[in-house]
């Protein structure tokens, strides 16, 4: 992808789940959006280059066993947490020598912990927020 974040392309992609990993160069405040990352985040993620659109994570690194990131899914905006995102933060940090296996990614919604070995494996709180049915 030829664009203005060249240099931070970190692409990642799971089964049926394409992320895009974007390395910030701040540390975050949970609980302020800041209209900047929001709307880079947005941008990165209808880009022509992304057909179906793609998954973004802003990524902060607090040291090699810890990073930070906020979410912003395909066809939802911002979340406050996200088990593939995590996985994707996770390895484009340990890729670019920024975390070590295994790493905290530290989330609006909680705290998950990476770990790669040829396979990714996360661990974290789960929470239902919601239940519901389907009529056919």
């Amino acid at each position: 992808m030829r664009s203005r974040w060249e240099s931070h392309r970190w692409a990642t992609s799971f089964p049926s789940s394409s992320h895009f990993a974007k390395f910030a160069g701040f540390r975050f405040r949970w609980g302020i959006r800041t209209t900047s990352s929001l709307s880079e985040a947005a941008e990165i993620g209808r880009h022509h280059d992304f057909k179906y659109g793609i998954n973004v994570e802003l990524v902060t690194t607090k040291d090699k066993q810890n990073i930070e990131a906020r979410f912003f899914e395909r066809g939802v905006g911002e979340t406050q947490s996200s088990g593939t995102g995590s996985c994707a933060a996770a390895v484009a940090s340990m890729v670019a020598k920024k975390a070590e296996s295994a790493v905290c990614v530290h989330t609006p919604g909680g705290v998950q912990s990476v770990r790669w070995e040829g396979q990714v494996f996360l661990a974290g709180a789960a929470q239902l927020i919601c239940r519901g049915e389907f009529l056919s």
